[in-house]
């Protein structure tokens, strides 16, 4: 076989052009599309003798992410190996301690890849769309978030968020978030995507909403079980509607107790991701 030259570089503009030709994304990630779609900072191109052959989505944090999609044609060449090493290396030189992926379960022949590289299995997640249009609400107690929310809405957040992962069972070392200055920061330079619910006087729910998808809905401990998330779902649902999307997104981790809300609002599950990691040393 002769070995091809492989590079990963930063898209230019003709490049996402050339990667949407492609019609092969059916076993591809949805986050990863929507990054490609929104030429978001995270893609890189994969070039296989100078031919765009893929592309991959990075996120260079502590514990940073990887994920590299190969077109169909270019696959069972080595070129998807070849790409997560030089990946893999750029993300060494950022002090990156661990890296992780996903992978569809539909598609055995990714967790294959995965755990070839040295990828283990933490956790399942389901995506799940809604498609069914707007929900019929009362009027409720919701608004934009504003950073005076921030230490009452991180603390609900931080701790539903940890009491799922729990109840889950594949999160061992999971312990409840605690504030710093950074997640301030991001939460404040994106107060467009975040939303409370307020009850007398008392923030008892947190939302994120981006694009199409729900990225988070918690409801403060003390609170739940009494309809709010339910409605916040929905109010969050109809948020993204009417910001002239045609459908919801989110991810629910396999085995939260939520999937039964999401199933009972009318959310269809897409498929089944797997997410791995591996410690980079």
């Amino acid at each position: 076989m002769i070995k091809m030259d492989i590079n990963v570089k930063k898209p230019l503009d003709t490049d996402y052009e050339r990667i949407w030709r492609s019609p092969h994304f059916e076993d591809a990630d949805a986050a990863f599309l929507l990054d490609l779609k929104n030429r978001a900072e995270s893609i890189r191109c994969i070039y296989a003798d100078g031919r765009l052959a893929g592309a991959a989505q990075l996120f260079m944090e502590t514990k940073a992410f990887l994920y590299v999609f190969i077109f169909p044609e270019f696959r069972n060449r080595g070129i998807g190996t070849r790409a997560q090493k030089l990946c893999e290396k750029q993300l060494s030189q950022h002090n990156i301690e661990t890296i992780m992926t996903t992978y569809r379960i539909d598609h055995p022949e990714a967790k294959i890849f995965a755990e070839k590289h040295g990828y283990k299995r933490n956790f399942s997640s389901a995506y799940m769309k809604y498609d069914g249009g707007k929900f019929a609400l009362p009027k409720l107690p919701v608004r934009g978030y504003c950073d005076a929310d921030f230490d009452a809405a991180f603390k609900l957040y931080a701790e539903a968020f940890h009491r799922m992962r729990v109840s889950v069972g594949d999160f061992p070392d999971s312990v409840i978030a605690q504030p710093d200055a950074e997640t301030r920061q991001i939460w404040a330079q994106t107060t467009d995507e975040r939303l409370v619910f307020v009850d007398a006087g008392i923030v008892v729910g947190y939302a994120h909403v981006e694009g199409d998808e729900i990225g988070s809905v918690a409801v403060r401990i003390q609170n739940q079980g009494h309809g709010i998330g339910r409605n916040f779902v929905k109010y969050a649902c109809n948020t993204i509607l009417d910001g002239g999307n045609d459908f919801v997104s989110l991810y629910c981790v396999v085995g939260n107790n939520a999937r039964r809300l999401y199933d009972s609002l009318g959310f269809r599950e897409v498929y089944i991701a797997d997410y791995a990691s591996k410690p980079l040393v």
